[in-house]
């Protein structure tokens, strides 16, 4: 965990994330070294791909690596069912992981599937709390777009024990993105002190971000260099600056 104070939510000061990836320890070794030039609020350790996911003394070696010299960002824990190997993509596994990595009592956050086991959900959430780690419950919109499916999936994993949702969603138009956003005010509106971070997938959501528009998210997600799905992150530190 990094020596700031835990990770804070303002949709008024939006923060910047990078994701940090590699398969080894000498990978992340060289990718924490390169992302700790940019202008980053907030490193997103994205597990999945790590060949030491499975092996606990292995994760906390990569999160001991990660956050030593990260001593001005916070740490987000994240590791997607879907990227993990298929043997490990279980709701056993993949709870054992998240469990083992907030009890290392080393990140400030961890994001937690919308998918898992809603006892699981509890748990993992409880205990990070607990740790003074800020659980965050990611739901991933895929497919076509449907206002009615995705306020149905929302409204069923919102709860009053998280208040941080991370929605990984790909608007294709300014009118699927007011109904994303329409949504989300409605489960704000019911559900006071919650906050959800937005992070759009594809061009239409990367535009939007270029000209300014930041869903209110109060974490917005960048690359070292521009993508198909993420600004680089000196164009979008420069849209931050400009707000």
């Amino acid at each position: 965990m990094s020596q700031l104070p835990g990770l804070h939510l303002r949709e008024s000061h939006p923060q910047l994330c990078l994701t940090l990836r590699g398969e080894t320890i000498e990978e992340l070794s060289d990718a924490v070294r390169a992302l700790s030039e940019y202008p980053a609020d907030v490193i997103e350790f994205n597990a999945a791909t790590f060949n030491g996911v499975s092996n606990f003394s292995q994760i906390g070696n990569a999160l001991l690596l990660i956050t030593s010299p990260l001593r001005d960002q916070r740490v987000v824990f994240s590791c997607p069912m879907a990227e993990l190997p298929e043997y490990y993509q279980t709701q056993d596994d993949y709870y054992d992981i998240l469990f083992f990595a907030i009890r290392t009592g080393l990140i400030d956050a961890v994001e937690i599937e919308s998918t898992l086991d809603i006892d699981k959900i509890d748990e993992l959430a409880d205990e990070a709390t607990e740790a003074d780690i800020m659980p965050i419950l990611t739901i991933r919109c895929d497919g076509p777009f449907s206002e009615s499916d995705f306020a149905d999936k929302l409204f069923s994993v919102v709860s009053e024990d998280i208040f941080a949702y991370h929605i990984i969603c790909s608007p294709q138009s300014d009118e699927e993105l007011a109904e994303i956003m329409e949504c989300l005010h409605s489960c704000e509106a019911v559900h006071e002190d919650t906050q959800f971070i937005i992070e759009t997938r594809g061009s239409y959501g990367k535009e939007a971000l270029k000209n300014g528009n930041t869903f209110s998210s109060p974490i917005l997600y960048a690359a070292p260099e521009e993508t198909e799905d993420r600004l680089s992150v000196a164009e979008l530190h420069g849209v931050l600056q400009a707000k």
